[in-house]
């Protein structure tokens, strides 16, 4: 039961090793996010194909999605999500300058009808304050339709509509580029520390001290929150928690990712980290661990979890059989008795021993311990002691 249990903790000290890689592949995909505004860029092209599927030209749908994506109260959100409600109210502003954006909403005072939809959503906001912003502001979109011309209706419902399912094609583009994303950063950062499974997994097979260093860690971690990407938008932030977490991976408690802190200079770095790279066991170990990072923090969050919860009855049941053990051992008071020389031969036990079962036991006389100078004793006729 002992090595399943070491084999347990194995585990989770592994775990805690994947879980802090994956969260740095987390944050440095949000810093790349954040530079390259990856998601506005998404939700801009998204827009701007919805407007073109409802009646807009290329052209037009292109240049009013930026101006979508410049408004207020899109900007209000971060420019990285928008909802629904707030697109409609977005069009209808944006639509008392444009002729064409007026066409395809079907109606000819945009700002008329934005007014009464605020209107509507303010006395829903007094009547029902509990109701979020959005489910208001789409009570009274809906509500206001009714007072529209069908026209106006029509256009207002392929907004709504159109947007349903740009919404749906948006989220997988953003998931299969997030996916492509965590991949790349993953190998990358395996790459480079280097972050050789296959090595870490034979150091910790060896290494208790560092299992029972990593399963202490690991047990203030699981009582966290799971990881989320890292929602700052400042890159002075993001920069100081990437470098907090390479500590975490490369400095003590852990230590053991290949080069650690051995070498201060980019020289001695680039020679630390040729030796840990250059066999072809070490590029499978930095693959493996490409695929086991990809697979998200939340995965190794809830693998920590889950092996906690088997540790303990692991534990409780190697205390139970190691009881059972002790149990069955022979008592001191048996493993104390001493064969006393001779005793095994007819007429070779001292004077003062006795047979017990067979075995003479040494008893000293009072008067000269440790020795008898006394006569052997008579032999039982046609047997020996204890026969």
């Amino acid at each position: 039961m002992t090595g399943a249990l070491h084999y347990v903790d194995l585990a989770i000290a592994f775990s805690l090793v994947m879980l802090l890689a994956t969260t740095l592949v987390m944050t440095l995909a949000q810093i790349g996010a954040t530079l390259l505004k990856q998601r506005q860029t998404i939700l801009q092209d998204g827009i701007a194909s919805m407007l073109q599927h409802i009646g807009l030209t290329a052209d037009e749908a292109k240049k009013v999605a930026q101006q979508v994506m410049a408004h207020s109260m899109a900007q209000a959100g971060g420019g990285e999500a928008i909802q629904r409600e707030q697109l409609v109210r977005i069009l209808l502003d944006l639509a008392r300058d444009n002729a064409s954006l007026r066409q395809v909403l079907g109606t000819d005072d945009p700002a008329k009808l934005l007014e009464e939809i605020r209107a509507t959503a303010t006395k829903l906001e007094e009547q029902y304050p509990h109701l979020a912003e959005h489910v208001r502001h789409a009570q009274a979109i809906l509500g206001n339709l009714s007072t529209q011309t069908t026209k106006a209706a029509a256009g207002i419902h392929r907004v709504m509509n159109g947007f349903d399912t740009a919404a749906e094609a948006m989220s997988q583009t953003m998931a299969t580029h997030a996916r492509f994303v965590t991949i790349a950063l993953s190998f990358l950062v395996a790459l480079l520390l280097p972050l050789d499974s296959i090595t870490i997994l034979k150091k910790l097979s060896t290494d208790s001290a560092e299992v029972d260093r990593l399963v202490t860690l690991a047990a203030k971690t699981k009582t966290e929150d799971p990881p989320a990407a890292a929602q700052s938008q400042d890159l002075k932030s993001l920069n100081s928690l990437v470098k907090s977490q390479l500590e975490q991976l490369t400095g003590p408690p852990l230590g053991i990712v290949a080069l650690a802190n051995d070498s201060a200079t980019l020289a001695g770095w680039g020679d630390l980290w040729w030796k840990a790279v250059a066999s072809p066991g070490a590029i499978l170990g930095i693959l493996l661990s490409t695929g086991l990072m990809s697979l998200g923090a939340p995965f190794w969050f809830d693998a920590l979890k889950n092996l906690f919860r088997l540790r303990p009855m692991l534990a409780q049941k190697e205390s139970g059989e190691r009881a059972e053990r002790a149990a069955a051992q022979p008592s001191p008071s048996m493993m104390a008795l001493t064969v006393a020389p001779g005793s095994l031969f007819p007429g070779a036990a001292s004077t003062g021993s006795a047979a017990v079962g067979g075995v003479a036991v040494i008893s000293a006389t009072p008067g000269d311990p440790g020795t008898s100078d006394a006569s052997p004793a008579p032999q039982a006729s046609g047997a020996n002691a204890g026969g």
